[in-house]
């Protein structure tokens, strides 16, 4: 591992966007995580002795802040302090569930250290397998809403279609309204009761009666059918200004924006010229939304917000069947679950881990939760 090229990749925490979503986030949090970014700049100006220095005062204001643990870790390989590094990550390791980043720093340094799960009553160990596989996303192709229907939607606009969707329903719907208030249902003469005294007149009314009933009933069936086929129609075009703000979204590098829409319509089913340009996108914005949702996952769980955490780690599983980093994102998740105190839904996503990545690191790691978990019932 090149730990100068580490140290100059680590990424900074977006205390604004953290911020968002916890308002109410303590001073010291706050703080923390402000020293830790400034740490990161200090190294970048090849001054380490203050990072080290602006690390120390972070995890001070906040010791659980493991990310900055880890970063001091790295800090202390750079300096050629071996021994308060690895110190550094084994805390890391002694305290937080979620410490591959610590084992994996650790490991470079000691090679044959060997990694401690703790519980209320024993110590397990087990040594860590770096294995992970990559396949590529499998899009289901999309198949003709029509066969001799192809629409041309690459100058269509959201006003074109809702008002031509919109004229083509109230039509439909006042010609029913209209139709059902002209006549009501009437059958089997509908309410006329015949008589022997009733002049021969109105037994022929009664038979007009009966002609136009059957003739607005057929007039009916036909109106319902054309409705629906307006419905499929209105639909279709929604779905295509979905596909469009999605490219759209693609040319602004707004990539979790074009996922979000490209999710709603994975299992629609297109004409052959749409499909073709959804896979296209698909297979263009997928991986890296999915990337980006990741580590914004992973920075809420460094910083112990859980719930949002999950948010992201449960978008990831929503835009990628299988990727490289799913196996860490299901021990992730388990690991939150866990802290929520969701020990069923931690076990659910640790053996996620276990039987849709067999060998790979989350699973291993998912595994000696489970065993941990079960030895505590």
């Amino acid at each position: 591992m090149d730990i100068n090229k580490e140290l100059l990749n680590y990424p900074p925490l977006d205390l604004d966007k953290l911020l968002e979503t916890n308002k109410d986030m303590p001073d010291n949090i706050k703080n923390s995580i402000v020293l830790y970014n400034k740490a990161l700049e200090d190294f970048k100006a090849k001054s380490e002795d203050i990072a080290i220095i602006q690390l120390k005062k972070a995890i001070s204001l906040n010791p659980e802040f493991h990310e900055a643990i880890n970063l001091l870790g790295l800090v202390y390989i750079y300096a050629g302090d071996l021994e308060n590094a690895a110190g550094a990550f084994k805390k890391v390791i002694n305290k937080e569930k979620s410490c591959i980043k610590a084992i994996e720093y650790l490991k470079e340094i000691d090679p044959d250290y060997e990694i401690p799960f703790k519980n209320k009553d024993d110590t397990k160990g087990s040594r860590v397998k770096k294995k992970s596989k990559r396949q590529d996303s499998k899009i289901k192709e999309k198949k003709y809403i029509s066969k001799d229907k192809s629409l041309d939607f690459e100058n269509l606009k959201i006003n074109d279609f809702v008002k031509t969707g919109a004229g083509f329903l109230i039509g439909a719907i006042l010609t029913l309204v209209i139709t059902l208030v002209i006549y009501p249902e009437r059958e089997s003469g509908g309410g006329v009761e015949k008589d022997e005294n009733v002049p021969p007149q109105t037994i022929s009314e009664d038979e007009i009666y009966e002609e136009k009933y059957h003739k607005l009933s057929e007039e009916y069936s036909v109106l319902s059918s054309q409705f629906e086929q307006l419905k499929k129609e209105s639909e279709y075009y929604l779905n295509a200004y979905r596909l469009i703000e999605a490219e759209n979204f693609l040319k602004e590098e707004k990539y979790v924006e074009a996922a979000d829409n490209l999710v709603l319509i994975k299992n629609f089913e297109f004409n052959e010229k749409d499909s073709e340009k959804f896979n296209k996108l698909y297979q263009e914005v997928v991986d890296k939304a999915a990337w980006i949702a990741f580590k914004e996952g992973r920075d809420f769980l460094e910083a112990k917000i859980y719930k949002d955490a999950l948010e992201k780690f449960h978008k990831v599983e929503l835009y990628v069947d299988d990727w490289e980093h799913l196996h860490y994102t299901f021990f992730y998740m388990g690991v939150c679950y866990e802290n929520l105190n969701d020990t069923q839904k931690a076990l659910e996503y640790y053996k996620k881990a276990v039987e849709k990545y067999p060998g790979s690191h989350g699973a291993n790691l998912s595994q000696d939760r489970i065993r941990e978990i079960e030895n505590t019932f």
